[in-house]
């Protein structure tokens, strides 16, 4: 596993900890529980999308496969 792949998980880790322990904290006495679900589902599901998304564009920007614009 490459350097920025490793990074981009391990931070990718600590936000969704981060994010679903503040939800539950601070959200969930005010939501039911369906509604808890889907909210941790959709943290879950846009988190990682992202995540990929950077480490789709690390692992091309380290092969060299992809030209940005300056």
């Amino acid at each position: 596993m490459s350097f920025a792949k490793a990074a981009i998980s391990k931070r990718r880790d600590r936000v969704i900890a981060t994010l679903l322990t503040e939800k539950e904290y601070l959200c969930d006495d005010y939501l039911s529980k369906e509604i808890s679900e889907e909210l941790r589902r959709v943290i879950l599901d846009e988190v990682n999308d992202l995540a990929n998304f950077c480490i789709d564009v690390a692992v091309s920007l380290e092969s060299g496969g992809v030209v940005f614009n300056e």
